[in-house]
């Protein structure tokens, strides 16, 4: 089993008094203790809350294969062996769309009250021993979106979740969530909209001005080796372009399950110039076609 797996009801656990309030007064007594955190470029963030994701004992070989697993399915992975610590992290992120899976044992009703509460939380995911122990929680926390005790079913059931989440997302947002607008912001949208034309111009200049092409092509491909370093499957694909990208495969880049979408779209929708600047290859020939 490559998820830690729990027997314990979740009555077990009913006693665990924390809320986000409470952790939130508490997260100076842990942030030395959480890991360095590597900026995501991905839209999606993978976390991972199960009391032996840190161990180094009899669980380690499994805890690491089960790491390589999930990122397979999203590059960028963390995880957590300590409620407070995800919470505090999972409060924290504001770019990007969490998808959690938690063990039986973690799945308390006070982990899943403060994540309902959190806007970036999309779903969570329970893998656990026994389903019945646990089915209830779909009902009662509709973010729950299911009870699972095979790694295939559950696997599929994030594979699926990422893969709408991709389609969802948009450059442009047409609501102001914060606010909670029924109607469109159409000053802020069409500032955007006027950015991205902008820097689309910029960085069309630049790519012609600043060295050649494959110069910047392979400024893009060493970054984007460097941030997918571990990840086989990303740098399959990496390779792949690297040896074979043409100008006119462009769009076909752009729409296959891979690095390229995902790191484009992320720096197009939080408009990071950073990270456009170095995708300006790309971002030339896409403009093109």
């Amino acid at each position: 089993m490559s998820l830690t797996r729990d027997v314990k009801s979740i009555d077990d656990n009913s006693n665990r008094s924390f809320t986000l309030e409470r952790h939130k007064h508490a997260e100076l007594h842990v942030q030395d203790q959480v890991p360095p955190i590597r900026t995501n470029y991905e839209q999606v963030t993978l976390v991972w809350l199960d009391s032996h994701a840190r161990n180094n004992g009899p669980f380690a070989d499994d805890i690491h294969l089960t790491e390589e697993l999930l990122r397979k399915l999203n590059d960028y992975v963390m995880l957590f062996d300590n409620e407070l610590e995800c919470l505090t992290y999972v409060d924290s992120v504001k770019n990007e769309t969490v998808l959690l899976i938690v063990s039986g044992r973690c799945a308390t009703s006070n982990l899943l009250d403060a994540l309902q509460k959190l806007s970036y939380v999309d779903s969570i995911f329970i893998f656990c021993q026994n389903k019945n122990n646990y089915e209830r929680l779909k009902e009662k926390y509709k973010k729950v979106v299911g009870i699972f005790t095979e790694q295939r079913n559950l696997g599929e059931s994030i594979r699926n979740a990422i893969e709408l989440i991709d389609r969802q997302s948009t450059i442009f947002a047409l609501y102001n969530v914060d606010k909670q607008k029924s109607m469109r912001d159409l000053s802020r949208e069409s500032g955007s909209f006027i950015f991205l034309q902008l820097i689309k111009q910029v960085i069309k200049r630049m790519a012609m001005n600043n060295g050649s092409a494959d110069d910047s092509k392979q400024e893009m491909v060493d970054k984007c080796r460097l941030y997918y370093r571990g990840n086989e499957k990303e740098l399959e694909n990496i390779k792949e372009f690297d040896k074979h990208y043409t100008p006119n495969q462009a769009i076909k880049w752009y729409t296959r399950d891979s690095f390229v979408y995902k790191l484009i779209n992320k720096a197009l929708r939080t408009e990071d110039i950073d990270s456009l600047y170095t995708y300006r290859f790309y971002i030339v020939d896409i403009c093109e076609c």
